[in-house]
C-alpha cells in the first residue's frame, strides 16, 4: 500500500530517549516512513542536537528542527514547513514500540484507516502510564489476541481518551483542519477534534509501546534497564510556563 507517512516528534531534555525510539522504529517498521524531529530548547539541547545531526547524516531522521525556545506550538511550525504526506503521525518522544510482533504496526495502521471510513485516528495502547490497556496508571504485562479496540466518536475529557500521544496516526487533511483552529497541538486536543468530526478511534492492541518518560521518572516496567532522571519530575511541573508562541529555528535536512 503506497501511502506516504511522516512521523513527527518533539525532543526535549532527555539525551537518549528520542534515539532509542527512532532506532526501534527502524528495526520493527516495514512500511516506508519519514521521521521529522523538532528539538525544544533545554539545558541538554547541545548534546541532543549534535546527535540529531548525526542521525540526519545517517538518514535515520529526514529533517531536524532546532528551536530557540520551548513552546507547545513548535510542532505546528514544523508541520507547516514540511511536505504533506498522506498520513501524519504526531507522537510523544518517548513511545518505544515493543519488539515482539509479526508483521508491521504501521501497515496495520494504514490498512485500518484505508479500509474503514468511520475511523479517523489510530494509536497504540501502552504498557505503562495513564493510557495503559489494563487501566489508569497500572502497567500492562500481557498482549491480548485482539488487534483493535474501537471507540465510537463522543465527547472526550481528561483520561477518557482512547490513548495518549503514542504514534497517533490520521490523514493529513485532519491536521490541516486542526491548524485552522489555532489550538495548541496535544494528544487530547487532536483526539477530541477528530471525535467531534464524527470519526471513531481505533486503539492498537496487537502490540504496545513503553512510555519511556515514565520509566525515566522511576516507574519501572518489565525490568527495563533505563537510567532514572530524578530531576525530570520537577522539570515537568514547570511545563505550564512554556511560551505559547512558536520560536525561530534552524533546519537540518538529509540529502536522501
Amino acid at each position: 500500500m503506497n501511502k506516504k507517512v511522516a512521523i513527527h516528534f518533539m525532543s526535549f531534555y532527555f539525551t537518549d530517549v528520542i534515539f532509542m525510539v527512532v532506532d526501534r522504529l527502524h528495526e520493527v517498521t516495514k512500511h516506508p516512513f519519514r521521521i521529522i524531529v523538532g528539538d525544544n530548547l533545554s539545558e541538554n539541547s547541545p548534546i541532543i542536537r549534535e546527535k540529531l545531526r548525526d542521525y540526519v547524516e545517517q538518514g535515520k531522521i529526514s529533517t531536524a528542527y532546532f528551536f530557540d525556545n520551548n513552546s507547545r506550538y513548535n510542532r505546528m511550525e514544523m508541520y507547516k514547513n514540511e511536505p504533506k504526506p498522506d498520513y501524519y503521525i504526531g507522537s510523544d518522544q518517548d513511545a518505544l514500540v515493543e519488539d515482539n510482533q509479526d508483521g508491521c504496526w504501521l501497515t496495520d495502521f494504514v490498512e485500518m484507516l484505508e479500509s474503514d471510513n468511520n475511523v479517523g485516528i489510530t494509536g497504540f495502547s501502552a504498557k505503562n502510564g495513564w493510557g495503559s490497556r489494563s487501566g489508569q496508571k497500572r502497567p500492562f504485562h500481557q498482549t491480548s489476541g485482539q488487534k483493535w479496540k474501537m471507540y465510537p466518536p463522543k465527547k472526550r475529557n481528561g483520561h477518557g481518551l482512547p490513548f495518549n500521544g503514542h504514534l497517533m496516526t490520521y490523514k493529513t487533511e485532519f491536521m490541516d483542519e486542526f491548524r485552522k483552529t489555532g489550538k495548541m497541538y496535544s494528544d487530547g486536543n487532536i483526539q477530541r477534534f477528530i471525535a467531534n468530526l464524527g470519526y471513531a478511534s481505533a486503539r492498537y492492541d496487537k502490540s504496545s509501546v513503553y512510555n519511556v518518560s515514565s520509566i525515566k521518572r522511576g516507574f519501572s516496567v518489565d525490568g527495563m534497564d533505563i537510567a532514572v532522571e530524578h530531576g525530570y519530575k520537577k522539570l515537568r511541573a514547570s511545563f505550564r510556563h512554556v511560551r505559547r508562541k512558536s520560536g525561530n529555528f534552524e533546519i537540518i535536512r538529509s540529502d536522501g
